[in-house]
C-alpha cells in the first residue's frame, strides 16, 4: 500500500499499535500472573478471588501503558479526560473480561487439576483479540483529522 502524504496508512498504524498492544498485554499478563500467584499461594485466596484481584491490578497497569504508549497520537491520549477514558476502558474491557472469565472458568471446571496459571494464560490469549479491536475502535479512537503514531 502506498503511504499517504499526511502520514502512515491505517494498516501500518494497526500493525504498529498491534505490536505495542501485544507488548503491553504481555507485561500486564506478567503482572496478572504474579498477583494471581501471590494471592492464591501466599495470601490463601481461592483461584476466583485471586483472579478478581489480579485482573483489577493488571487492567490498571494495561490502561496506563496503553494510554501512554500503545495508542498515543498527537494529543489523543494526553488531552482526553483521564477518568472518562478509564471508565470507558473498563466498560469496553468488560466484554474482554467476560470472554477471559468464561474461558478461565471453563478450563478450571473441565480440566482436572488445571493450574490457575495455565487457565489464565489461555483465557488471556483468547481475550487479547477482542480487547485490541474494542479499545482501538472505542477507548483510544483517534479524533477526526489527527495523525496516528
Amino acid at each position: 500500500m502506498a503511504r499517504r502524504p499526511d502520514g502512515p496508512d491505517r494498516w501500518e498504524v494497526h500493525a504498529r499499535q498491534g505490536a505495542r498492544f501485544v507488548a503491553v498485554g504481555g507485561f500486564a499478563f506478567l503482572v496478572d500472573l504474579a498477583v494471581l500467584a501471590a494471592a492464591t499461594r501466599l495470601a490463601g485466596l481461592d483461584p476466583y478471588g485471586g483472579r478478581a484481584l489480579s485482573y483489577v491490578v493488571a487492567a490498571s497497569v494495561a490502561w496506563a501503558l496503553h494510554r501512554s504508549y500503545t495508542f498515543r497520537t498527537d494529543g489523543r491520549a494526553k488531552g482526553s479526560n483521564r477518568l472518562g477514558q478509564w471508565l470507558t476502558f473498563l466498560v469496553v474491557n468488560a466484554i474482554g473480561l467476560a470472554v477471559n472469565a468464561a474461558v478461565y472458568v471453563a478450563i478450571l471446571e473441565t480440566v482436572e487439576r488445571a493450574p490457575p496459571e495455565v487457565a489464565l494464560a489461555v483465557a488471556s490469549g483468547v481475550a487479547l483479540v477482542v480487547n485490541y479491536a474494542a479499545n482501538a475502535a472505542i477507548t483510544f479512537r483517534a479524533p477526526a483529522g489527527s495523525r496516528e503514531s
